[in-house]
């Protein structure tokens, strides 16, 4: 079997790191043909992916965080070769969902299961935006405004991304939009508007409890009222994983596509990753469009 490493050396935390050394001493044993590859810019995790795909690799086994992952998706959309995710990130909200190991020889032995889902991936596309991709969730209003102050620090961890949840509470100044889905239109300022994949955002912080990447379809959770009580059961509940809660503190949709229209600048996120998008903007699923491996 051929696998086509990737590893982003500037992903998460750097307590736990994976190196060629341990890559090459866990297969001493095995015929797998391996190259090993570190990224050393932005963009270059999707040229190797490109790489791996081209050069009709097996596995792509990435050693990153959500937007390590986020990164290579349109080299691998719709394509035979199978993912492995070493989750060395610092959210990790996928791996979380996914219910991957953590630990780094554990993950490895992901190679060599043979079990395998057919994964959906969103899409965003928008003059604002261009064509983007998510994995987990996009979203704008609270979780924007965390994403957009937490990208802007190197100190990368949950301590500092709890900071800025409290801090984004007050922070935060709900923009216009309009979104329409399943032929109901609404005109909101949200506190939130997310729309997931999966069921986190990352550190376990649930955000969609009963989302599914198999099922076609995308959750859609609102928050309308900005009051500072609904705010503050928000943050808690989600930050908890309190779950009857987090579904008694916001409204929960599901939709193959959700139309939004921003009539100024408006921050979004798309996994953990900070955009800026105005005017029209269109969210579909693309349904079993990746394969992933799972334990």
């Amino acid at each position: 079997m051929k696998v086509f490493f990737i590893i982003n050396p500037i992903a998460g935390t750097k307590l736990r790191v994976l190196t060629e050394a341990l890559i090459r001493e866990q297969f001493s044993a095995s015929s797998h043909e391996l190259s090993i590859h570190t990224s050393e810019r932005g963009g270059h995790c999707l040229e190797l992916a490109q790489q791996a795909v081209a050069e009709n690799y097996d596995v792509l086994a990435v050693a990153g965080g959500d937007g390590t992952l986020k990164e290579i998706i349109p080299a691998i959309l719709h394509q035979t070769i199978k993912l492995v995710i070493i989750p060395t990130g610092s959210g990790n909200g996928l791996a979380h969902h996914l219910e991957l190991p953590f630990q780094l020889e554990n993950a490895l032995d992901l190679i060599d299961s043979e079990h395998i889902i057919q994964m959906d991936v969103g899409r965003v596309e928008g003059a604002s935006i261009g064509r983007e991709y998510f994995l987990s969730n996009c979203g704008l209003g609270y979780d924007a405004e965390v994403i957009h102050a937490y990208s802007n620090v190197k100190a990368r961890g949950f301590l500092t991304y709890s900071y800025f949840m409290f801090k984004s509470m007050f922070t935060l100044k709900p923009k216009p939009v309009q979104i329409s889905f399943n032929d109901q239109l609404y005109d909101l300022k949200p506190f939130v508007f997310t729309i997931a994949n999966s069921s986190q955002y990352g550190y376990k912080i649930k955000v969609a409890p009963e989302a599914s990447i198999t099922d076609g379809l995308l959750d859609a959770l609102l928050v309308k009222d900005a009051s500072f009580l609904r705010v503050l059961r928000f943050a808690i509940t989600s930050s908890l994983n309190m779950t009857d809660s987090i579904k008694d503190a916001a409204d929960f949709y599901t939709s193959t596509s959700y139309s939004l229209v921003f009539p100024e600048a408006t921050k979004l996120q798309l996994d953990g990753e900070p955009y800026v998008v105005e005017g029209e903007v269109e969210v579909d699923i693309l349904a079993g469009s990746i394969q992933v491996v799972v334990p």
